[in-house]
């Protein structure tokens, strides 16, 4: 049962680094393209991602296993 968009708004999909795949999948079955992200990796382990498209007015999902 896929998940319905709010208010028929696009939907963006993005995924994590260890979800890529599973994010491809996900985002071929609604017909779409992962959305376009970067990460700024820090040295102590953490991470700041970055959504390299607008989401304003989007149904946001995003994939990350932990």
């Amino acid at each position: 049962m896929k998940p319905q968009a709010v208010a028929n708004s696009p939907i963006k999909i993005f995924a994590g680094t260890q979800s890529a795949y599973l994010g491809r999948m996900i985002a071929k079955s609604y017909g779409t393209e992962l959305g376009k992200t970067t990460v700024l990796r820090f040295s102590d382990g953490e991470f700041q991602p970055y959504y390299e498209e607008s989401v304003r007015g989007c149904t946001v999902f995003i994939i990350q296993s932990t």
